[in-house]
């Protein structure tokens, strides 16, 4: 999209600016307001356009604290099948169930998320197979094959290191008490349970129809009592690195489709955009500043008169920040929390975790969800319209036998 449209000239002859705080918005303004998505009605404040004008809205600043974390509910899935000789009621066979294979939280290194998953599978195992007993170790190959190749000493001769890089693979050994008797495990990172493969360099599985689809490479048989899982490619950290404010408001944008939903198919790559910025995520915040130049965020709104807004804000694939759903509707986001203090998961059986809920699931009404930013609102004279000025018809001269309309002399132009 060009950064200035094809205008005949672009005089501002009003702009002012709009402060937005969303904390609290419920109670001080519509009732249907939340922390990540706010409404507001401008009442006796309406701005319009006359003719040959268009208003412009820009994003001037944007704070967001970053009350999220970087392994959530959309990321920490994936789907479990075990074949073994004896499993628990449910398990087993063509049984594929979802679990968390990665506790949900802030991690600072991926050989981190790398070790987490290594015990999140592990219990997981246990738990349909009892025959394998306890969890004897979980070892973490990255960081070993790091640490087996530092000298033990450096006196009194320094010998000659090899230097190891950190390839960011994911490579795990769980090990167990007994013999595992696992004759197949199947790991599926699905797409329609999130971005778990991003994190741990899996391969995403778009078939939920296919259950012998592994997103890793699995290995049973280097020893009786050992599981050892490999990632196909480097790990990462998030999978959310922007937060993306979006609004209702009719604008000329494009974006990509996926950026709209990713559980729809569009007919075309790119679509009408809701966007209105995109801004990038820092460790204690989302933060934007304008640099007051044509590479702000803006939108040329497409309509004259402009008395109520709203803004919201999504992830990359149009979901509530932290949470599976859909955004993009008026109707309440499901949970309101994102992060926070965890409820009981469900027992092993039923064979799932999938439906985690939150303690507290008000983060973005009475908790610490909200958002501030200022909107530049600018009105343009992009153009001077030439007006129908021709002088009326004249009268006739017997008015009572007139069998035709006539006009006053302000004919073809505005009242």
């Amino acid at each position: 999209m060009a950064s200035t449209p094809r205008y005949e000239g672009q005089d501002v002859v009003n702009a002012f600016n709009l402060y937005i705080d969303s904390e609290r918005s419920s109670v001080v303004g519509d009732r249907q307001s939340k922390g990540d998505n706010v409404h507001y009605n401008f009442e006796g404040n309406t701005v319009e356009c006359r003719d040959g004008e268009i208003m412009k809205i820009s994003l001037v600043d944007f704070h967001l604290p970053n009350n999220f974390y970087n392994v959530e509910m959309k990321n920490s899935f994936a789907r479990i099948g075990v074949n073994a000789p004896v499993v628990v009621a449910g398990a087993g066979g063509t049984t594929r169930s979802n679990f968390t294979i990665i506790e949900r939280g802030n991690y600072y290194d991926v050989q981190d998320v790398a070790t987490n998953f290594g015990y999140q599978i592990a219990n997981i195992i246990r738990s349909l197979v009892l025959a394998c007993g306890n969890i004897s170790s979980i070892t973490n190959n990255s960081l070993a094959l790091q640490q087996a190749i530092l000298p033990a000493t450096i006196i009194p001769a320094l010998p000659v290191g090899q230097g190891q890089p950190d390839k960011k693979l994911l490579d795990i050994t769980i090990q167990f008490q007994n013999s595992h008797t696992l004759t197949a495990l199947y790991i599926d990172c699905l797409s329609a349970t999130g971005e778990s493969y991003m994190l741990l360099g899996g391969e995403r599985n778009d078939d939920e129809a296919d259950i012998t689809h592994n997103s890793f490479s699995v290995d049973l048989t280097a020893a009786a009592n050992q599981v050892r899982i490999k990632g196909y490619f480097p790990m990462q950290l998030t999978t959310e690195p922007h937060v993306y404010l979006r609004t209702t408001l009719g604008q000329n944008g494009l974006e990509s489709s996926i950026l709209s939903r990713d559980d729809m198919n569009y007919n075309t790559e790119v679509i009408g955009s809701d966007i209105l910025a995109k801004i990038p995520r820092n460790l204690e915040s989302f933060t934007y500043t304008a640099n007051g130049g044509n590479d702000d965020f803006f939108i040329y709104y497409q309509q004259r008169k402009l008395n109520q807004i709203r803004l919201y804000l999504t992830d990359s694939k149009g979901r509530p920040i932290g949470r599976p759903g859909v955004a993009d509707t008026v109707a309440i986001f499901g949970s309101g929390t994102a992060a926070g203090l965890e409820g009981t998961a469900p027992s092993i059986p039923p064979l799932s975790t999938e439906r985690t809920t939150f303690v507290n699931t008000k983060q973005n009404t009475l908790g610490n969800m909200y958002f501030t930013s200022t909107l530049k609102i600018e009105i343009i004279k992009k153009s001077s319209p030439t007006l129908l000025d021709t002088p009326p018809p004249p009268l006739p001269p017997i008015p009572t036998k007139l069998n035709t309309l006539t006009f006053g002399d302000r004919y073809g132009k505005d009242p």
